[in-house]
């Protein structure tokens, strides 16, 4: 997001709340790393590579944050930076809720929910008792429902039917191991080598991946393609899980066997 406000201790609850707006409606146009670190980072951290530090550390790069290598022109001549940008669900955890009054407003913005009540027949005051005990009940139970079933179908609609390629992170997420295990695991295999921290297929698993565009948006709501990410495609990720589950399936035959 090309946006010249940087939040900071001494923004007010309007200039957050503005901001907050902006990355919402970003998220919603499928704008997958919608905040720029340097936007927001001084809203808790003294210093950022303190803030950098923190990212690293404690979330995955791929689903909540993206590093660019981005050419930046100084007077002494150019150079590249790193170029850290955050998806929304990373900004709650990362910095909005370590402030009372910024969360507060994060909530205002990304979590609004309304329940809605029938009234019942206050002439009597026994069925209106029993009715508004029902009602809650039931809709107790519904947000319960709700809640359990949410990170599963927010996860495959989100993570898997929607999308078109995927990280490493993702896939392994789905089988339940790490992003390394399941890289090591595709370099034995075979076909796969590494090349600055990425795992590139060869011509035969050439369509498990596919280079996808990080694009940037101007201030005037027009997009550019600041980089291209290899990822793997759909093809890949089903070819990933069904290799992974054969090769524990043959390990699980061969100790049987013994």
């Amino acid at each position: 997001m090309e946006n010249k406000v940087v939040l900071s201790k001494n923004s007010n609850s309007d200039e957050i709340k503005a901001y907050f707006l902006e990355v919402s409606r970003l998220s919603k146009s499928n704008e997958e790393f919608p905040v720029d670190l340097d936007d927001v980072w001084p809203l808790v951290y003294e210093r950022k590579d303190n803030a950098v530090k923190s990212l690293i550390k404690d979330f995955i790069q791929g689903i909540d944050y993206q590093l660019i290598r981005q050419k930046a022109d100084q007077p002494t001549g150019s150079k590249y930076v790193n170029k850290y940008f955050i998806t929304s669900s990373c900004l709650e955890f990362f910095i909005a809720r370590k402030i009372r009054t910024v969360f507060e407003i994060y909530r205002q913005v990304f979590h609004k929910a309304v329940i809605n009540l029938s009234l019942p027949n206050f002439e009597d005051p026994v069925e209106a008792a029993l009715t508004w005990a029902e009602q809650y009940k039931e809709k107790q139970l519904a947000l319960q429902k709700i809640e359990e079933d949410k990170p599963k179908v927010e996860y495959y609609n989100e993570m898997v039917e929607n999308r078109d390629y995927f990280t490493i992170s993702s896939i392994a997420i789905e089988l339940k191991v790490t992003a390394a295990s399941l890289n090591k695991f595709l370099l034995d295999t075979g076909g796969f080598t590494k090349k600055f921290s990425i795992i590139i297929a060869d011509d035969e698993h050439k369509s498990w991946q596919c280079d996808v565009p990080y694009y940037q948006t101007k201030k005037d709501g027009t997009k550019y393609v600041m980089a291209s990410l290899v990822r793997w495609s759909k093809k890949g990720r089903e070819n990933i899980i069904k290799l992974w589950k054969s090769n524990n399936q043959k390990q699980e035959n061969d100790v049987e066997l013994y």
